[in-house]
């Protein structure tokens, strides 16, 4: 269960682009909830935020200020909202990666079934032993009613339909991570030169990548 709030997706500055409405998305992924000139961004029911968000960039650092309070004894954190095109390598080195899917901005960047999509490398604060990783993926749908006016709609999805493959040496090994529990890095696949890529999997033949955040 989420709270979803919607973002005008007409503003021209994106950071200042004002939160239009907040509603609920059930915990069961049965509701698919209309955008009307929107996009969302997710905020999970267990990250407390502080303060009502003024407009997307408020949101964005008052989400991840309380994703990384969450977790005492962990000082870092990287992350992305995906509401940009920023940080992703469209020639993923991770073997047998294929981009296959969409990336641009305000919550668009996909991956097709068979395709990856992978970051650029990010230098990390520290050289960490254990991290835990948060992701959510989504779907849009689309309304088949020829009789009024088309509609998109956000649909929040299973993370078990996705996985999330993690490099931390700049691409020597890679390794397969659970969302949002803690990993303990072993010995010779620790560094401070960190990747993530995820991939599709399950029947959806498109997913929607939300927000991830590496906590370290």
């Amino acid at each position: 269960m989420s709270t979803l709030y919607l973002i005008d997706v007409h503003n021209t500055v994106l950071a200042s682009s004002p939160i239009n409405d907040t509603v609920t998305s059930p915990s069961d992924y049965s509701t698919a909830i209309p955008l009307r000139g929107s996009f969302a961004v997710r905020v999970p029911f267990d990250v407390p935020l502080e303060g009502l968000p003024q407009n997307l960039g408020d949101l964005i650092t008052k989400k991840y200020t309380a994703i990384l309070e969450m977790y005492p004894g962990y000082q870092y954190m990287t992350y992305d909202e995906q509401v940009d095109a920023v940080g992703w390598n469209l020639t993923p080195t991770l073997p047998g990666g294929n981009f296959i899917g969409t990336v641009g901005e305000r919550q668009v960047n996909s991956i097709i079934a068979a395709g990856t999509l992978e970051s650029n490398t990010i230098a990390l604060s520290s050289t960490p032993q254990t991290c835990i990783l948060r992701w959510e993926v989504f779907q849009y749908t689309y309304s088949e009613d020829t009789s009024v006016q088309g509609q998109r709609f956000y649909q929040e999805t299973d993370s078990t339909w996705s996985i999330a493959i993690v490099t931390f040496n700049g691409g020597v090994t890679w390794s397969s991570v659970p969302n949002g529990v803690v990993y303990s890095i072993p010995l010779a696949d620790q560094g401070n030169s960190f990747r993530v890529a995820f991939q599709r999997v399950g029947p959806l033949p498109r997913i929607h990548l939300g927000g991830w955040a590496l906590i370290y």
